[in-house]
This record gives structure tokens, C-alpha cells and sequence, in this order.
């Protein structure tokens, strides 16, 4: 069984695509949370009627690879040659089509699992990543960005560089930055649902309009400097939160452009406006799913009462990434 966290990300959202990264750097700072997507492969006997049993989002008994439905253990299995009778299940903490990197975990998860059972092959973490990005970009085609598939196989807090010489991981070891991050972050679920590649299919062609390129470089220049303060050992959360105030405003404008905001999200922001939250943002795509909110600690319990029909969560960051785990650990 594999283990693999969802994932937030509060700096740098949107930039983590080539037609951005390739021109210009991008650091997306990440944080995997402690919740997770699991997923079982085992062996199937020889007796058994069928080749492949499937328990994902549909159960599915087959003997042909092609008629597989789950497009994502399809792409798996061919991409890895793999021809063993298997049954492969899949169950989640949190809602799928939601924001929160889980199509990217689901892959992942799939990866480390299939590889810990039959491809013997003990890929790091960065591999792992990497082969992710090369199936659901170049096999399933799903127009989606990088950041995902880094995001969720790789542990703690940490930002994502992204430039034209490659991909790279550095991570944030500042306790007390931590701790005040796990203090103050929380999601809501705003009940809307939507697939993320849809979404970024959308936003393509809007992608390079003149007003989008120039939100964008300010999401860079932004996050540029977020990350200079790293660099330099000064990490500051309240510079942190008026980097994400800022960044996520910015998140929203284009969001409207693209009619992605619809009047449920609007009561729910203008809720939370009302409430005196610090910062907030649809997380992912953008249309619906979960909302990640940074609050004052002093105000949580009030805050977890006056939302509770959207089920808050605190976050908290994995320290471990994708794994390998037993039942009994579970």
C-alpha cells in the first residue's frame, strides 16, 4: 500500500507550466498535508476470472488492459510494461476533483505502489515526480502543470524551483516559521466540483492575453522575493502573509476574468471577509473545491464554529512524502 499526501501551495500558484518556466524562474512555495491518497496493489491469483480488478472511483473486472476506464492506472500499467494479474484499490481523505493535487497524488501513490509490488525498482522520490509529469503530460495529455506531481511526492515545506535548466526542491527548516504556518492554516470545502485539466483548458489560450502575462510577473517578482528572504535566513510571517494576501488577490482577478468565481465562491469569500480571516484563495485550478484560509491561531475556535457547514481542517505538513506503508500502520 502506498501513502501519498495531497498538497497546498500559497506562493507562485500558476507559473509552474513551461510556457512560463522555460522563460522565466518560477518558485512555487509547497506544502504537503497530513492527509492522504492511498493505494493497494497486490497480486491476483490465477484462478481468479479476470486479469485486472479495479477499485477506484469505479469497480472494474477485466482481462484487456485497453478496456480499463481509470485512465490513469491504464497509462500506469503500459507505460510500465507491466503484464501481471494485479487488483489495484484506491481510498482518499479528502474529495478528488477538489484542489488539492489529487489527481497528481493518485498517480504518485500508483507509481510507488506498483513499483513496491511488482517494478522492484526503489525509485527516489524525485523519480517518482518525474515519471508522473511524463505520464500525465505526455501519455494521458492532461493540461496541467508541474507542481503537483512535486508537491505531493516529496516531504515537508519547501519551494519548487522551476527554470529553463530543470527542477529543483529546497526546503524550509525554519521551526518557528512552521510551527506559525501550522497555527494559522485551515481549508474549507466549498461543495464545488470540478476537474482541473478542464479548467486549465480554459485558461490556455487566456494564459497569454496582456493582462494575465502581467499578473503573472507579478506572481514571479512576488514570490522572487519570498524566496530571497529564504535564501538569506530571514524568513518573516508577516511578510509571508502580505506575500499571500497579495499574490492570492491577484489569484482572484484572473479568476474573474475567466469565469471562475462563480456567486456561491462570492458568499463564501465575502463570509469570510466579514469574519476578519488574513488571507484566502481558492486552492488548484481555480472554480470550486477547497479554500485554503490563514487566520490568527487566537481566532480558530471561533472560526471552526461560525463555518462548520464547510467542514474545516487544519492543516498540518507531512514530513515524510509518498511511502510505502503496512495495513497495521494505517
Amino acid at each position: 500500500i502506498s501513502k501519498t499526501p495531497y498538497r497546498v501551495s500559497f506562493l507562485g500558484g500558476g507559473l509552474d507550466f513551461e510556457s512560463w518556466f522555460k522563460k522565466k524562474d518560477a518558485y512555487i512555495l509547497s506544502m504537503p498535508i497530513t492527509y492522504y491518497s492511498y493505494i493497494q496493489v497486490k497480486i491476483l491469483p490465477d484462478d481468479y476470472p479476470f486479469k485486472y480488478r479495479l477499485r477506484t472511483y469505479l469497480n472494474q473486472n477485466t482481462n484487456d488492459i485497453d478496456e480499463i476506464s481509470n485512465k490513469a492506472v491504464k497509462a500506469g500499467l503500459k507505460y510500465f510494461k507491466i503484464n501481471e494479474r494485479l487488483e489495484i484499490s484506491h481510498f482518499g481523505d479528502l474529495s478528488s476533483r477538489s484542489g488539492i493535487g489529487s489527481s497528481s497524488s493518485f498517480l504518485v501513490g500508483l507509481i510507488k505502489a506498483l513499483d513496491h509490488c511488482v517494478i522492484k525498482k526503489n525509485f527516489s522520490q524525485i523519480e517518482i515526480s518525474e515519471l508522473s509529469v511524463i505520464i500525465e503530460k505526455n501519455i494521458l495529455k492532461d493540461n496541467v502543470g508541474y507542481q503537483d506531481q512535486y508537491g505531493t511526492s516529496n516531504a515537508n515545506l519547501k519551494f519548487i524551483k522551476m527554470t529553463s535548466r530543470g527542477i529543483s526542491i529546497e526546503e524550509i527548516n525554519d521551526i518557528e516559521f512552521i510551527k506559525k504556518i501550522e497555527k494559522t492554516a485551515v481549508i474549507i470545502n466549498s461543495g464545488i466540483y470540478r476537474n482541473s485539466s478542464d479548467i486549465h483548458n480554459i485558461k490556455k489560450t487566456m494564459n497569454q492575453e496582456i493582462d494575465f502575462i502581467k499578473i503573472n510577473n507579478e506572481i514571479a517578482l512576488s514570490s522572487s522575493a519570498f524566496y530571497q528572504t529564504f535564501k538569506d535566513g530571514v524568513l518573516d510571517y508577516d511578510f509571508f502573509i502580505n506575500s499571500c494576501k497579495y499574490q492570492w488577490k491577484l489569484k482572484n482577478i484572473k479568476l474573474k476574468k475567466q469565469g471562475l468565481i462563480n456567486n456561491k465562491l462570492l458568499k463564501i469569500y465575502k463570509r469570510l471577509d466579514s469574519f476578519g480571516v488574513n488571507a484566502y484563495k481558492n486552492i488548484g485550478a481555480g472554480g470550486g473545491g477547497y479554500i485554503l484560509v490563514m487566520i490568527d491561531d487566537y481566532k480558530m475556535e471561533d472560526f471552526f464554529l461560525n463555518f462548520s457547514e464547510y467542514f474545516p481542517k487544519k492543516l498540518f505538513i507531512d514530513s515524510v512524502g509518498t511511502r510505502s506503508v503496512n495495513l497495521k500502520d494505517l
